[in-house]
């Protein structure tokens, strides 16, 4: 949706310069962040980005700009699953095995994490794809992973339903770009298992307005 508030119509051109040195204009933290993201949109045949040295813009599909105005009147559906974006750090295993992923199953969803999803082509696009189809994305912001946040506002940005969630005694990781959010903050993963599903319950009400 950001995309299309740059132009009137379709086809009309875009500078990808002011994209790239602005990257949180896409909700991306860094260049290579907005090349992966563009990738993807290109991939879904929502954009045309020429990959030519001395083009320096790209343009929004018809199928992009009706995509992007189905947003603006509903949230976006998707699969009966959550995605869920964190720190790999194998301290937090335990976050996602005993407080997350029960959560998520005990309201009939099924949880969707990367480190256990099976992909041959570039991890980002399949990331992207599987926030897509969604209903939900949890955000654990603790140990402050820049790559969930990017995928935290790649959400955001689909209208799909947000939880942000952090372990008490790491707030300071919360990022300044997400820390105006509600943060679900637990104690341990028990306490995070019992908040997460009333949030969840929530956000699948948001999901089907």
């Amino acid at each position: 949706m950001n995309l299309t508030r740059r132009v009137e119509f379709p086809f009309d051109r875009i500078d990808s310069d002011t994209i790239k040195s602005n990257p949180n204009l896409v909700f991306a933290r860094n260049l290579i962040q907005v090349k992966e993201l563009f990738g993807a949109l290109e991939q879904k045949q929502l954009i045309i980005y020429p990959a030519h040295p001395n083009i320096t813009y790209f343009t929004i599909t018809a199928d992009g700009w009706e995509y992007a105005n189905s947003l603006k009147t509903k949230p976006l559906g998707g699969l009966p699953q959550v995605f869920v974006a964190m720190s790999f750090d194998p301290k937090l295993n335990s976050v996602y095995d005993d407080g997350i992923e029960p959560a998520i199953k005990e309201i009939g969803l099924t949880p969707r994490i990367m480190r256990g999803i099976v992909h041959n082509g570039e991890i980002c696009a399949t990331m992207l794809d599987e926030i897509y189809r969604s209903k939900i994305v949890i955000v654990d912001c603790t140990l402050g992973n820049q790559g969930a946040f990017f995928e935290g506002g790649y959400a955001k940005a689909l209208g799909k339903p947000v939880i942000f969630t952090v372990r008490k005694g790491h707030e300071k990781d919360m990022h300044f770009d997400t820390n105006h959010y509600h943060h679900v903050i637990y104690e341990n993963e028990a306490d995070l298992a019992k908040k997460l599903v009333p949030h969840l319950r929530v956000a699948m009400q948001e999901n089907q307005a």
